[in-house]
């Protein structure tokens, strides 16, 4: 592999294929990280397992992506981002059609740990991709429309996988089979291309600058250096909480009576509202940032926050859907997708701000390799743990139309108060650290300024 050789300030420039290439990568990923909580009655089902069971695969998986985070974000940041991206890609694919095939626990446990590994490099390498080829001003709306591709990857694995899951195919082969083997030949095959295609205009003309060495003491330093910083490791972790809160939903939504199809269908209103909000609420941001630079993008946040936290207050202390969602609830689950968006036109706009530029991939990396290993040991097993112990859900291998009523109130009763807990609270807690920011961030802000050449500064600040 090439080592990277490009200047730390000069924008570099994706051609259009290269472009929607990497948006298709975000829309993938997005895809196949949905694909574990719209199989979980599936794998109860056809191989036994418990919500505590399948905590522990999400838990592995999850802490594994995020550990090897801080590994791919060193290697991006040396190495030319295309071939360490496309080598992580083979390596989803792999995991992918291996799980389809898997059926002892042991051999599941570790290929979630091989799967979430390879995803652990997304994050890292489009962190850099962003960075390195958009100005400050349009972060938002950058990472908002990679925000929205992953929305609309998961809203398309919601409508198919929860159809196709518990179904059986060719040869009795159950559906979650199917699904895993073909993301994986996907993978594969984009794999491929990102070694081949994802290529600046810069890689095309052969005009690099001088090659730079980075030392990880160093990378680290410039990593945590300001208090926004180390305030935004705490925020990537608490912002981890409605994510994992909502791997339980459509299991809920199914013991309230919807249907695979329709419970898919409204964890899929959830999706189409984050696909809204990643695009509109990105262009929004930016201009309250180009209104504010200072103080734009954490006034915004602090308002989502609070719509957020009255959307879930309504979802789960309202009535509950009985076979249906009415109206109301449908808007509900659209606010709380269109606000997630946060940790992307938010919080990693922030980010690129207060970190140098040759820093990035590793600084997404240590933070969510941190804040990550922590969420993942504490949200997953919290969630699980409220549910049975705290909350009394009954594990049952019976399909849910055949229980007991009062079986299915009970379980519903227990996810319900999990996930309104756990997305509350985080909510909360996320805005504490927005208005934190309010005395922190003016200082903070202006790294890359400080380190840029004047010259660059005017330059750049003509072309936006």
């Amino acid at each position: 592999m090439a080592k990277s050789v490009y200047s730390s300030f000069k924008l570099l420039t994706y051609g259009l294929a290269a472009t929607l290439l990497y948006h298709f990568v975000f829309f993938m990923d997005g895809y196949d990280q949905q694909m574990l909580s719209l199989c979980m009655r599936a794998f109860e089902e056809t191989l036994h397992l418990s919500p505590a069971t399948l905590s522990v695969l999400a838990t592995v998986e999850s802490v594994s992506l995020v550990v090897c985070c801080i590994i791919w974000g060193y290697l991006v940041d040396i190495y030319e981002c295309r071939h360490v991206f496309a080598i992580a890609i083979g390596c989803m694919g792999t995991a992918c059609i291996l799980l389809g095939c898997a059926s002892k626990y042991a051999l599941l446990v570790a290929l979630r740990i091989f799967h979430g590994a390879a995803l652990g490099c997304t994050p890292p390498a489009l962190q850099k991709i962003v960075t390195t080829s958009t100005h400050e001003s349009h972060h938002g709306l950058a990472f908002g429309i990679l925000h929205a591709c992953s929305c609309l990857g998961r809203l398309f694995s919601a409508l198919l996988v929860t159809s196709v899951a518990s179904l059986r195919g060719f040869k009795n082969i159950p559906g979650w089979r199917i699904c895993y083997v073909a993301t994986g030949i996907v993978w594969i095959v984009v794999g491929t291309l990102v070694w081949n295609f994802l290529k600046t205009d810069e890689d095309i003309t052969q005009v690099t600058d001088q090659e730079e060495d980075i030392h990880i003491t160093e990378t680290l330093g410039a990593i945590f250096r300001t208090w926004t910083s180390r305030v935004l490791l705490f925020v990537f972790f608490i912002s981890d909480a409605p994510f994992c809160a909502f791997t339980y939903m459509i299991l809920y939504l199914q013991y309230l009576g919807l249907s695979d199809l329709s419970a898919g269908f409204s964890c899929a209103l959830t999706l189409l509202g984050g696909l809204l909000g990643g695009g509109f609420g990105g262009y929004l941001v930016d201009l309250c940032h180009k209104k504010n630079p200072t103080y734009g993008r954490l006034i915004a946040g602090n308002v989502i926050m609070i719509v957020r936290l009255v959307a879930s207050l309504a979802l789960f202390l309202g009535p509950s859907a009985n076979g249906y969602l009415p109206w109301y609830q449908i808007l509900e689950f659209m606010i709380i997708g269109a606000t997630l968006m946060t940790i992307s036109s938010i919080d990693r706009p922030i980010l690129a701000a207060v970190v140098e530029k040759k820093y990035q991939a590793s600084a997404i990396g240590f933070n969510r390799c941190i804040a990550g290993v922590i969420s993942s040991c504490t949200f997953m097993p919290l969630a699980g743990l409220l549910t049975e112990k705290v909350f009394g859900y009954i594990q049952s291998n019976v399909a849910i139309s055949k229980l007991a009523e009062a079986t299915k109130l009970t379980n519903s009763e227990a996810l319900r108060r999990t996930m309104m807990y756990m997305t509350c609270v985080g909510t909360a807690i996320n805005s504490l650290c927005y208005i934190i920011f309010l005395f922190t961030y003016p200082n903070d802000c202006h790294v890359n300024e400080k380190n840029r050449p004047k010259e660059e500064i005017l330059d750049s600040s003509r072309s936006v």
